[in-house]
């Protein structure tokens, strides 16, 4: 079996974060789980100098607003990779941006796990450079 191939995840929910990080066990592998916009801004050079760590995609939970989306995706390199988001983050679907409308972890892990799925050869590839994917 090859190498697991790395992922970050931008979260602000532990539960969430644990959930995704073993869903997408053993083809991927989460390098880096970053809380917050300004944490992912400084510590994605480390991880683009070195090849065995650089992304092949990031997930961006829904607590995150479309300001922050929009920042971290600014970052210099930050669209060198897809990014993967929830669908209610998805701009016109703002009626869903409320607690009541975010899955429980087991659900958003297994949405997680299908997006992977179906982008399977564009994340192998390496490819999907400045795309957004929604799940």
């Amino acid at each position: 079996m090859s190498a697991p191939i790395p992922l970050i995840i931008l979260g602000k929910i532990p539960a969430d974060q644990s959930a995704v990080t073993e869903a997408l066990k053993p083809e991927y592998k989460v390098i880096k789980i970053f809380e917050s916009v300004e944490a992912f801004a400084d510590g994605l050079p480390a991880l683009l100098e070195s090849p065995d760590r650089k992304p092949a995609g990031a997930f961006m939970g829904g607590v995150f607003s479309h300001e922050e989306f929009d920042a971290a995706r600014a970052v210099p390199e930050a669209t060198s990779f897809p990014w993967m988001r929830p669908i209610r983050t998805k701009p016109g679907n703002e009626h869903m941006m409320t607690p009541a409308h975010a899955p429980p972890p087991d659900m958003l892990a297994a949405l997680a796990r299908n997006c992977l799925d179906v982008h399977e050869e564009m994340i192998k590839e390496r490819k999907g450079a400045e795309q957004v994917w929604y799940y």
